[in-house]
């Protein structure tokens, strides 16, 4: 009874398999395509008489021209569920569009912006204004440690 059973190994059977599927035969585990027929596509006489309870996935599959597409797109957003603000439009705002700056105001952003961006001379200024004055505390101190000078004694 083992030999009519024979068992083929996997590289004989994947082997054989392929070389049917070569052949034009289906492959194992698979339905041998059906004929179906061409689906019939949508045009823009069928974008009017869609409503928002319609399905437009007919007008986004594969073959629909995309003037067809885009029409009923267009058409499905338009409607007024659509239109409603939520609230979480936060950059719906024209910035372009803004109220001068009071010249009472002015000086305080002057000030604001020498703290944030110091400027290089500025800096040089500060920089060397500094040095002088360790310079002038170290002469101090070290004037100050000086031990005196002993007098001669007759």
């Amino acid at each position: 009874m083992s030999e009519t059973l024979h068992k083929e190994n996997f590289v004989s059977r994947w082997s054989r398999i392929k070389r049917e599927i070569a052949g034009g035969a289906v492959p194992p585990g698979t339905v041998a395509p059906a004929a179906a027929e061409a689906p019939v596509l949508p045009s823009l006489e069928a974008i009017a008489a869609q409503g928002l309870e319609a399905d437009y996935t007919v007008f986004l599959q594969a073959g629909v021209e995309s003037g067809v597409r885009r029409a009923a797109v267009q058409q499905l957003f338009s409607q007024p569920i659509f239109n409603v603000m939520d609230g979480l439009d936060v950059y719906i705002e024209d910035f372009n569009v803004y109220e001068p700056l009071l010249a009472s105001e002015l000086p305080g952003l002057a000030h604001a912006r020498s703290m944030l961006f110091p400027e290089p001379e500025a800096q040089a200024t500060v920089a060397a204004e500094a040095n002088q004055t360790d310079v002038a505390d170290h002469a101090e101190t070290t004037e100050e440690v000086k031990p005196a000078e002993a007098e001669p004694t007759p």
